[in-house]
């Protein structure tokens, strides 16, 4: 497996990491974000799935669409998030607002696309993986959403 697509992997278990660290500091929205960290493990495996599935029918990635040092500026901006002294100080609001970005920033950055080759196979799962990530944005923003108008 290449290191791209071991990092790409390692971002969706990086991104379930932070959203357990929410739900340990939101107990009210404890279940919200477990739910959520709990998929983003699952996407871990699909990237996983998607990597292997191309190798064993020689269908190659577009890996050249994503620099290492593009993921790892990716992952760095996560970690910092994850630092304790900035979970403990963050409100509902923050916290929402970042996983927002996070999902959204996925999504507009394309980096998904890494996995789109024309394989129909592959595209499923490519798709459901976009569709996954589009439906968690969907749903941390109706979340944040909810929060600002009871503010």
């Amino acid at each position: 497996m290449t290191e791209i697509i071991q990092l790409m992997a390692d971002n969706e278990t990086l991104i379930g990491q932070l959203y357990r660290l929410y739900a340990q500091r939101f107990p009210a929205e404890k279940a919200f974000f477990l739910s959520i960290a709990s998929e983003e493990d699952n996407h871990h495996d699909w990237i996983i799935n998607i990597a292997r599935q191309a190798a064993e029918q020689n269908s190659p990635l577009k890996l050249k669409t994503f620099t290492t040092l593009a993921i790892k500026a990716y992952q760095n901006y996560m970690l910092q998030e994850m630092q304790p002294e900035k979970i403990k100080n963050l409100n509902l609001h923050q916290a929402l607002s970042i996983s927002l970005y996070i999902e959204k920033s996925l999504l507009e950055k394309h980096f998904l696309d890494v996995f789109k080759n024309g394989d129909p196979k592959l595209e499923n799962i490519t798709n459901s993986l976009v569709a996954a990530t589009t439906e968690h944005a969907k749903r941390v923003q109706d979340k944040l959403s909810g929060i600002t108008q009871r503010d």
